[in-house]
Formats: structure tokens, sequence, C-alpha cells
């Protein structure tokens, strides 16, 4: 499903606070390739694993000019308890969102993830992520996972270290 189309996406479009960020002149729809498994296996999670009516329904990546946002609406196939998203699940949201934020390929150093409220399913959420510090390759982020209201179901920092361009040897 094409950027515009998760925009479009009922989850999305019938929940007020969604189509106001989609919609506000300061927020770029972002075209990311994460929901496509490549040949590789490269993106697999996101492309084939959490791209289900039951997991991830739809994923929508936002740029603004201070932090990155991810829409995500879960189904009932992220659970970990009754009606509750599994904490590696939020994780990984955040990991996914915070990476982003680089703003080209990188990988985790590590993430610190702190649970504040369950993230009741099925559900939207809304990931929140910006750069704090950066240096050469070094990227520090912080976010939250929260509703489209403020509510903060997760916090997590990382840093994520950019790929070097080049050949591999």
């Amino acid at each position: 499903m094409s950027a515009t189309n998760s925009a479009q996406h009922p989850d999305f479009a019938n929940l007020p606070w969604c189509r106001e960020l989609i919609c506000s002149p300061t927020t770029t729809v972002v075209e990311t390739t994460t929901r496509i498994t490549k040949p590789n296996t490269e993106d697999s999670l996101f492309g084939t694993t959490f791209h289900t009516t039951d997991t991830i329904r739809a994923y929508l990546m936002l740029r603004t000019p201070t932090e990155t946002l991810t829409l995500v609406s879960l189904g009932n196939g992220v659970n970990g308890h009754a009606n509750v998203a599994h904490g590696g699940v939020v994780a990984t949201i955040l990991d996914e969102t915070l990476g982003a934020a680089v703003g080209y390929p990188s990988f985790t150093a590590y993430l610190n993830t702190s649970f504040k409220k369950p993230v009741v399913t099925p559900g939207v959420v809304l990931c929140r992520a910006s750069v704090t510090r950066s240096e050469r390759r070094k990227y520090w982020i912080s976010g939250t996972l929260e509703d489209g209201f403020g509510m903060v179901f997760a916090e997590a920092k990382g840093l994520f270290i950019g790929v070097k361009e080049g050949p591999k040897l």
C-alpha cells in the first residue's frame, strides 16, 4: 500500500486527530519501503510478519520540520495479554520510528524503553521521534508512543549508527 493509500486508510481517515496530522501544512507524508519485503529478506518483519489485518493493519510515516512521526493501526495479533500489545512490539515500533529519524539506513546501537501504560488493541497509536544530538554517523534519538491526545504509553532513547556508504569488503 502506498503512502497516499495509507493516508486514506479508514483507521486513519476516521480519526480526527490522524486527519489533522496528515493534513497539516507542516507535515509531509513519507514514502517508506519498510512495508515491502525485499528479495534478500530485508524488511521482512514489517513487510510480511507485521503486514496483516491482525497485526499492523496500516502504517504511515510523516515528517515535520522537527520530528519523524508514524501512525500505526494495531490489530489484536500483536497482543501479549488480552487486548494489550506485547511490549516487544511496542519497542519494535519505537525502534523503527527512531531509526527512520536518522534519515538514511542505520543500525540500532542501543534502545532504552520505558513502558508507562498498556497499549490497548485494536487501535491507532502515534510514534514520535526526534534527533537530540548527532556526531558524524552517530545519532542520539528520543521518542514516544502515544495516543492522539498526548497520553504516553512508552518512551525510548536510543543511539543509532548510520550505515557507511561505499563498497562492502
